[in-house]
């Protein structure tokens, strides 16, 4: 992880963690998930202390399987092709180079680097750079910026692009997304 974040750790029991995922991997987070994580970590459990709390944990669980997962949200590659554009678009998420830009930058051909990209990350060029750009924002976001500014500071050539991207991504709106953020503060 090459950003900051914020996370909770919740320790499952073996015998109750055999329906989760048995590798590390992301699992998306629904409205649901957030509320169940946030009302534990606001009440400071650590420990199921009664019937109540036991029964959150169970739906929390639930939830977590229902949810299903994912891999890795941004992977990574040290391919000697790919290692220069990730760390670039990673420095300069708003940069709108084309592949094939980028694939003369690297000595390539664009389907090379094309292939490339969905052999080592298992996506496109661009759905990676959306995936970047989308972890940004939420940085961003976080940090009080105007959907405005990070729409420009992305390579957005309107907020409205902007927002249906993390619409599609995220399945609310970045200024949903604030309210949330800043409600799970108070």
């Amino acid at each position: 992880i090459r950003q900051a974040l914020d996370y909770v750790s919740v320790y499952v029991a073996p015998a109750l963690a055999t329906s989760l995922p048995q590798r590390p991997c992301l699992i998306p987070q629904t409205p649901l998930l957030r509320a169940l994580l946030d009302d534990f970590c606001q009440r400071g459990v650590t420990a199921m202390a009664d019937a109540w709390d036991q029964h959150q944990a169970q739906l929390l669980l639930h939830r977590l399987v229902q949810a299903g997962s994912v891999d890795d949200y941004l992977p990574d590659s040290d391919d000697r092709l790919l290692r220069p554009v990730l760390r670039a678009v990673r420095a300069q998420p708003g940069d709108n180079t084309t592949l094939a830009a980028w694939a003369a930058q690297v000595h390539s051909t664009e389907r090379t680097l094309a292939r490339r990209f969905q052999q080592q990350l298992g996506m496109s060029f661009a759905a990676w750079r959306n995936r970047v750009r989308l972890l940004q924002a939420l940085a961003w976001l976080k940090a009080g910026r105007t959907v405005a500014d990070i729409a420009a500071e992305l390579g957005y050539a309107t907020p409205s692009a902007f927002i249906a991207m993390f619409a599609r991504h995220t399945g609310m709106t970045p200024e949903r997304y604030r309210r949330q953020l800043l409600a799970g503060r108070a």
